[in-house]
């Protein structure tokens, strides 16, 4: 273990977690002024970037209260927060008092880089952990596919639960370019598509909803 210093970090649950040029302005960043940092082997990192871990008492123990900020929304520390990195990748973890990871970060550029250089002074951690969630989700879906991603899961499901079947048939025909006229296969196929990552036709079919909503509002 080596500690990192003055870096910014901007937390997300644990399932998405973004890279620092899709970072907003608006966003709550937290400016952290001492992390622990652990190597880990690569299958360990990409695990716990794409999974919900929970680690056991040893680790949490090992890391409590090492985290120090500048001012942040629990105070002078973060009770159970590191830096995990492969030797060419670092991640930040928050876990809560059971050992769950709750919030993630990735660094930005530069301090990235500075963390990965200084990571050949570490040995490898074997540090025990359970998977508890492994997402379908594609954690290197950007911003703007995360965004859309949502709103089509929710336009979808709230057609399905009114049984707007008409509109559903069409934005299965404009994604899939054939009918089909079982309401139940047409809303499984579109939601099922939507697990294997945004591509063009639900670009297409995001914009076309999108438009009508704004033809509404210039009615």
């Amino acid at each position: 273990m080596i500690n990192i210093y003055d870096i910014l970090l901007n937390w997300t649950d644990s399932i998405y977690v973004f890279d620092f040029y899709e970072w907003d302005i608006n966003d709550e960043f937290e400016h952290i002024k001492r992390i622990p940092m652990f190597k880990i082997k690569e299958e360990d990192y990409e695990m716990a970037l794409k999974s919900i871990i929970k680690v056991d008492k040893v680790f949490l123990e090992l890391i409590k209260n090492k985290t120090e900020v500048y001012g942040n929304r629990k105070g002078l520390k973060l009770e159970y927060a590191t830096l995990l990195t492969d030797g060419l990748r670092v991640l930040a973890v928050e876990f809560n008092d059971k050992g769950e990871s709750i919030y993630k970060s990735k660094l930005l550029l530069d301090e990235e880089d500075e963390a990965v250089n200084l990571s050949y002074k570490l040995q490898l951690s074997r540090i025990e952990y359970k998977v508890l969630n492994k997402t379908n989700i594609n954690n290197y879906e950007t911003r703007k596919e995360l965004k859309m991603r949502k709103f089509l899961n929710k336009e979808l499901d709230n057609s399905y639960k009114n049984r707007q079947i008409e509109k559903l048939k069409y934005l299965y025909i404009e994604y899939f370019s054939k009918d089909k006229n079982d309401i139940n296969d047409i809303y499984n196929e579109l939601k099922n598509s939507l697990k294997q990552g945004i591509n063009k036709n639900h670009e297409k079919i995001y914009e076309l909803l999108k438009l009508s909503y704004t033809k509404r509002l210039v009615k």
